[in-house]
């Protein structure tokens, strides 16, 4: 970054800042959070994997009919395998009750938050901003374009347009509504926990000392 375009960045960076742009708790971090919705993404076959060693099966009985009907200790997909239905035919029974493939896979699945993305569209205005929590980034697009965007607390870019800034003044103000309403049922939320452990550390000295 030249001299010049580092001057115009420390120029929009304080007009950013004046205008309460900047940050989780700055305009449009407040507009993301609580006028958008959570980004979810789904994990499989991470974690929660392990090795296991099939132990014998000690009340297992010999069979005068292994070759028609052994059974192998096993995982439950080994056992499963080896299972030979008699119905009949060579087809293996469908419907409720059994699995559709027996080699199904079944990887390990979770989810986890990602950031947040909030679309002005249903409210008619054309902006998009979106915050992810892995790059620490808040974006904004105005009608397809970038119109200011941070990475960890570095301004990137920024158009200042009222054009696009007045949309985001009126929808911070529905914005600051909810987060009023959620610090509101937040703090009783604590009121009551408060009081919660207070009975329960009374009821406990109650029981305890006969207080």
């Amino acid at each position: 970054m030249n001299e010049k375009e580092e001057r115009i960045k420390e120029q929009r960076t304080i007009e950013a800042t004046k205008k309460d742009l900047m940050g989780a708790s700055g305009k449009l971090g407040t507009i993301v959070r609580f006028l958008g919705q959570q980004m979810i993404s789904q994990n499989t076959g991470g974690g929660g994997l392990y090795d296991t060693t099939p132990m014998e099966d000690v009340w297992a009985l010999p069979s005068d009919t292994d070759d028609l009907y052994e059974i192998k200790p096993g995982l439950p997909a080994d056992v499963q395998k080896q299972i030979k239905y008699t119905s009949g035919t060579d087809d293996e029974p469908t419907g409720d009750g059994w699995r559709d493939e027996r080699d199904a896979v079944y990887e390990n699945s979770g989810t986890s938050e990602y950031g947040w993305h909030f679309d002005g569209l249903s409210r008619g205005m054309h902006i998009e901003i979106k915050y992810d929590n892995e790059e620490k980034s808040l974006t904004a697009n105005y009608e397809g374009y970038i119109v200011y965007k941070e990475i960890a607390g570095e301004l990137c870019a920024y158009n200042p347009k009222s054009e696009w800034e007045d949309k985001v003044n009126q929808l911070y103000i529905a914005a600051q509504q909810l987060e009023k309403k959620s610090k509101k049922l937040e703090k009783e939320d604590k009121r009551e926990e408060s009081k919660y452990m207070k009975e329960s550390w009374l009821q406990r000295m109650k029981e305890k000392w006969g207080l």
